[in-house]
């Protein structure tokens, strides 16, 4: 399967101009073309710039460029860009924070370890852009700059100002977030105040046109990061900033890409053409398999087969799953398909399926999984078809508990429903089957091409038939019907959410009750499930955590509730009684008034 990968080429410089220190730092990583970072992280590059008012700003400037871009790295490959790279940041803010207030700079945070700090991740085909303070970031595209970071420097006159936000200030810390769509040719810079003061636009564009057409024949601008001894185009912006009379440090890191990436992604292991998916004729009882001897086939469906083997080398057995015959030439398919096992291999609960370790690479396109001895929740079901509130209590908890664990790794399932579910006869739950999840650290491109919405329809939280691709509030909407339907045997609104397709009709849908005269319910739960099955993502509860707490304790808000006025509940029965007692009153009157003569 042929994947187009990131190239980029770098070049920055830095200088302490004609200041005696030089508080800025810059300092980029761009992993190997062939390495799954490039793909999963990308390239990160990152820019600082000290407080001149701050004797120790050179030490944060230093310590925020070398932590961001060994740290980075560090998050989880699940994870987002936004995230990974938030976090980071405000891992920096608070190490340089706390290293203020245990200094003799604790009262004066402005001459502490403070620095201002912006990074670009170059990612697929995109620039993912974090700013605080005042450095600059510029994309250069269609011969033309176009600044993309808003100064965090306030003015109070025409000669004074005051830095608003830095790292180190103040215990937390808002960074700017921008995301710009890239392609070859473009070049992305990021100055210190040093540089773009004294460097306009124009003048700008200018110098890296001439550099485009004169020059990138032999290179002179495309400097590798493992030769930062030459590099000329960053130089000569900064040899324009000091000739203009610039008397601060001068930095500045020069972007250029050669070539985006596709977003596809598959893991070292799974790097195989598509023509290397197993047929069932391969896997027929008694075959062996890289060292897994089939025994039998457990299920088929449109999408997948699955068949329990032998690992000859462990003595235990496993699950195997290759792709459909419908879908062995579906590249895009294959792309999701290869992700289910490295994911699993990601998510640590006891809640979630596991994958064994792996003797040797594949020799075609399949998965492996854990045996799992029991039975799922739908045949569970049938052996206790009304299970008891706390029954269900212990299985929604052990769910959401591996739902937890994958949320924390940046995944959705978006496939919770019974036949995902296994009990084992521990009674200990495992959600299988990570087949439809969606994964926030790898690109959209390897979703965008999916029509289908994901999941059972009866499960599938509103949002997805809007188009949106989801969050953790779906993985607990869909939990929210699971507990609904193991509760009644029915769904909240019946077969009408996949039939809404737009916001006006998802507001039309009419709760039901989960109340039910044959099963002893709280009515707290009732109200709990309600909130939780909102049509509208931003109404249910903020957490799984928090919908589960609320499963077990009733809602205050719930306990304190006035009940409505009669009027309000049954107003028919309150204008015929209160006809009623009119009648009684004038029956009582005419009998004292008349009732002597």
């Amino acid at each position: 399967m042929q994947i187009q990968s990131l190239s980029l080429h770098y070049s920055e410089f830095s200088s302490a101009g004609v200041k005696p220190i030089n508080q800025d730092a810059c300092d980029a990583f761009i992993p190997a073309s062939n390495s799954p970072a490039l793909t999963l992280k990308g390239a990160a590059f990152a820019i600082a710039d000290g407080i001149s008012s701050s004797t120790v700003s050179q030490i944060a400037s230093d310590l925020a460029i070398k932590d961001f871009i060994k740290q980075y790295f560090c998050t989880p490959e699940t994870w987002s860009v936004e995230t990974s790279a938030k976090t980071v940041i405000q891992s920096i803010n608070a190490s340089l924070y706390t290293k203020t207030q245990q200094s003799p700079f604790c009262y004066t945070p402005d001459k502490g370890y403070v620095c201002t700090f912006s990074a670009v991740i170059v990612k697929g085909d995109t620039a993912h852009i974090f700013h605080v303070g005042d450095a600059r970031v510029c994309l250069y595209s269609d011969d033309r700059v176009q600044v993309l970071t808003q100064s965090h420097r306030v003015n109070h006159s025409q000669h004074e100002s005051y830095l608003a936000n830095a790292l180190g200030v103040h215990a937390n810390v808002d960074i700017d977030y921008l995301a710009v769509p890239l392609k070859a040719g473009d070049i992305i810079i990021l100055m210190t105040d040093g540089v773009y003061e004294y460097v306009s636009s124009p003048t700008l564009a200018s110098l890296i046109s001439t550099v485009n057409v004169s020059e990138s024949d032999v290179g002179i601008h495309n400097t590798s990061i493992d030769n930062k001894n030459a590099t000329p185009l960053a130089q000569r912006l900064v040899d324009i900033a000091r000739e203009n009379d610039s008397d601060d440090n001068v930095s500045c890191q020069l972007i250029t890409v050669e070539c985006v990436g596709d977003g596809k992604f598959l893991t070292p292991e799974y790097a195989v053409d598509e023509t290397s998916v197993p047929t069932i004729k391969q896997l027929n009882v008694g075959e062996t398999i890289d060292g897994y001897r089939i025994e039998r086939q457990l299920y088929q469906s449109a999408r997948s087969h699955v068949f329990l083997a032998w690992d000859e080398n462990t003595k235990t057995h496993i699950v195997i799953k290759i792709p459909s015959t419908e879908l062995a030439q579906d590249s895009h398919y294959l792309e999701h398909f290869a992700l289910e096992e490295w994911l699993a291999r990601r998510i640590k609960s006891n809640h979630v399926i596991n994958v064994p370790t792996r003797i040797q690479p594949p020799s075609c396109m399949y998965t492996i999984s854990e045996y799992i001895e029991g039975q799922n929740l739908t045949q569970w079901l049938t052996d206790n078809p009304k299970p008891d509130v706390e029954k269900v209590r212990s299985i929604v908890e052990q769910v959401a508990q591996g739902l937890m664990a994958m949320h924390r790794e940046g995944l959705l399932h978006q496939d919770i429903r019974p036949e995902n579910i296994m009990i084992e006869a521990s009674g200990n739950c495992k959600i299988i089957d990570l087949g439809s999840a969606r994964v926030a650290g790898i690109s959209d491109a390897l979703f965008e091409h999916e029509s289908d919405i994901m999941g059972t329809a009866a499960y599938v939280a509103p949002e997805y038939f809007l188009g949106d691709s989801g969050c953790d509030q779906s993985d607990l909407y869909s939990l929210a019907v699971l507990t609904y339907y193991l509760l009644s045997d029915r769904f909240p609104y019946g077969t009408q959410v996949a039939k809404t397709r737009t916001v006006a009709a998802q507001h039309k849908l009419k709760y039901q009750s989960v109340l039910d005269d044959r099963r002893p319910i709280p009515a707290w739960i009732d109200a709990t499930l309600k909130r939780a099955l909102q049509p509208n993502p931003e109404k249910r509860f903020a957490s799984l955590s928090e919908f589960i707490y609320h499963l077990r304790h009733p809602s205050p808000a719930f306990l304190n509730r006035v009940t409505a006025p009669l009027i309000q509940r049954h107003p028919l029965k309150f204008w015929q009684g209160l006809s009623l007692l009119l009648v009684i009153s004038n029956v009582i009157t005419f009998i004292l008034l008349y009732g002597n003569n």
